[in-house]
């Protein structure tokens, strides 16, 4: 109120946190490191703190433009030129927050949003990654695992799905699939399907092909080092 800007306000309802192990502290902590950042690829957060009844929030920057679920929603799959540059800028965001300790652990297209270019013509859209509320912090390690949560099935890497433990390559898997889905619409239904098909008939680009397989190796060791 007190500058005139218009935010998005989340608040943490009690019963979850306390249902999903939520720190409090950590909470605020986590936040406000994400709010240090000034990248354009990462949703801005201006206040992480507590309301008078002790309910955590944060007020972050304001997304005009749709996620990139509702956006696979209404056009389907997108061109490989698109969904690699809209791909490139998520894991540019990602290597910052990985820089400050930040694992995010539920990348996933409702987690990236399109804020659309200040002239509105359409052109050089931001993929901005936003919702870091289940992200875990990673002190000084960027392979050291830390405890899984809240995060969504259809993108979990298999040790963030069978071991309960993230760490940046896991972030890389969920990316990788994020990039497949953009490219052909597909989405896994159960953990049954960990990997999606990686195949010359569903990846043309025999380059993109490669850099898939890589992304999403089921062993975190044979993965991308960093994103």
């Amino acid at each position: 109120l007190s500058v005139n800007r218009l935010v998005a306000v989340k608040v943490l309802d009690q019963a979850a946190a306390a249902e999903k192990r939520y720190s409090a502290t950590h909470f605020v902590d986590e936040i406000q490191t994400i709010g240090r950042l000034d990248h354009p690829n990462v949703i801005h957060i201006y206040q992480a703190d507590r309301t008078p009844d002790g309910r955590l929030f944060y007020a972050m920057e304001l997304l005009r433009g749709p996620t990139l679920e509702t956006l696979l929603d209404q056009e389907g799959a997108l061109t490989p030129e698109r969904a690699v540059t809209l791909v490139r800028q998520v894991l540019s965001g990602l290597h910052a927050a990985h820089a400050a300790g930040v694992v995010h652990s539920d990348v996933k297209p409702c987690n990236v949003a399109l804020q659309p270019p200040a002239g509105g013509d359409g052109h050089d859209e931001r993929a901005v990654v936003f919702d870091f509320g289940v992200a875990r912090l990673r002190e000084d390690n960027p392979h050291r695992g830390s405890p899984a949560i809240g995060a969504s099935v259809a993108y979990m890497a298999p040790e963030q799905a069978f071991d309960g433990t993230v760490d940046v390559r896991s972030d890389l898997f969920s990316t990788g699939l994020l990039l497949y889905g953009l490219l052909t619409g597909w989405q896994r239904d159960s953990l049954d399907e960990m990997v999606p098909p990686l195949t010359p008939a569903a990846i043309a680009d025999p380059h993109l092909l490669g850099v898939l397989r890589r992304a999403l190796a089921y062993d975190a060791n044979d993965r991308f080092e960093s994103a």
